[in-house]
């Protein structure tokens, strides 16, 4: 047991009926992407090839049908039913699986665990997103393609309602602990709680060791025992990945993306806000040439710098109101979020590492004693050496994992 576990022996591609699922997911959702948001990429392919083909595409239906039924004889029913459902939960495969997995592999946990941290954040508060996402592209939409001043004039009252209360919630956000940490602490709990008392009824007479279990059930009740010992060893090894993570700087930078994206926000809102005071107030700016899109948004910039466009002058009360709101929160941005607000959200998610961690070790350690506490073994070594002894398929995995513990 003096081999570490080591990410070298984990495989992207475990075998190439994975291969061929991924291959066929690819090819799915990319075909599905150019067909409904880009071009028509059926008769664009046929197009090209120049020959008349268009009766293919009118019955590409029947062609798809005919691959499925050509997998389905070759690789059975189950196998086909797998790939159907694999096809279909590819993105999620890929984002869950594929990247983060990736990103391990290559040694590199830190930033495995710090993307899903961030794919994990963008589910968090979906009521919010939504309603602010709506509030924010009905406002662009209507500022851009609404000649009525009235509607115009509603939709950029909208726009600094939304804009301010996207402050608001990063203020509030800094002083909660972060939705992720308190989701990792649920799934570890319920999967130690579940694992405390799973299969109860295979896992052989209680007190007794592995060994010294009836011969011809012995597969059964060590099939029950390794998973048990599994989920102990991965909940600690998360727990120690966890750490590594909490030391390095990636938890600070979610404090610097907040700030990013508030200022990106800010300025694209604003942009739209400069264009629509214009359009229902053409003397809302004074211009030596005609002010382009492009001018709006470098208004929205340099505004949030404190500067000012040359040739581009700004004359009426509302225009200005706005000018000078982007310039306080210009200010609240850079001299309260920088100053104090990342310093508290940081403090803030390092005591909710530091509680997560405990809390995923605690669910481990519940695990590791109810399977010390059945079998009476001194400690869960010994029971990773009895796996070794009945030559269980995963007790060489286990043995690397508990030394990449130590």
């Amino acid at each position: 047991m003096n081999k570490e576990f080591s990410t070298n022996s984990l495989k992207i591609f475990p075998n190439k009926w994975i291969v061929f699922c991924d291959i066929c997911g690819l090819i799915a959702w990319v075909y599905a992407v150019f067909k409904l948001f880009i071009f028509d990429l059926d008769y664009y392919i046929v197009s090209e090839l120049g020959i008349n083909l268009n009766w293919m595409v009118q019955f590409r239906v029947l062609f798809v049908l005919g691959f499925l039924g050509a997998v389905g004889l070759i690789f059975g029913r189950k196998r086909l039913l797998g790939l159907v459902l694999y096809v279909l939960a590819f993105p999620m495969i890929v984002i869950f699986w594929k990247i983060p997995f990736v990103l391990i592999r290559i040694g590199s946990w830190t930033f495995g665990i710090a993307f899903v941290n961030w794919f994990l954040s963008l589910f968090t508060d979906l009521v919010y997103k939504a309603i602010s996402a709506t509030i924010y592209l009905s406002s662009f939409a209507t500022i851009l393609f609404s000649n009525d001043a009235s509607f115009i004039a509603i939709s950029c009252v909208a726009l600094i309602v939304a804009i301010l209360a996207s402050y608001v919630r990063a203020a509030f956000t800094s002083f909660r602990a972060p939705r992720v940490l308190v989701v990792y602490r649920r799934v570890f709990s319920f999967i130690s709680q579940m694992y405390a008392s799973y299969k109860l009824e295979e896992a052989g007479p209680p007190g007794t060791h592995l060994t010294s279990m009836p011969a011809d059930k012995i597969d059964t009740y060590a099939g029950t025992l390794q998973a048990k010992i599994a989920v102990n060893r991965a909940t600690l090894f998360f727990a120690k990945k966890l750490e590594a993570y909490q030391k390095s700087q990636i938890p600070a930078l979610s404090g610097l993306w907040m700030t990013f994206s508030l200022i990106v926000i800010t300025l694209i809102s604003f942009s739209f806000l400069y264009f629509g005071v214009h359009k229902f107030d053409s003397g809302a700016i004074r211009s030596i040439e005609e002010v382009s899109a492009f001018d709006y948004f470098q208004l929205a910039f340099d505004n949030m710098l404190f500067g000012s466009v040359g040739g581009i002058e700004l004359i009426s009360d509302h225009i200005r109101a706005i000018s000078m709101l982007q310039r306080f929160l210009s200010v609240t941005t850079i001299g309260i979020f920088l100053g104090v607000f990342l310093t508290i959200r940081n403090r803030k998610y390092e005591e909710e590492i530091d509680e997560t961690i405990e809390d995923i070790k605690r669910s481990g350690l519940g695990v590791e004693s109810s399977i010390i506490k059945y079998y009476k073994y001194e400690n869960i070594d010994e029971a990773i050496e009895d796996l070794v002894k009945i030559k269980s398929s995963a007790a060489g995995f286990l043995a690397r994992l508990t030394a990449s513990l130590k």
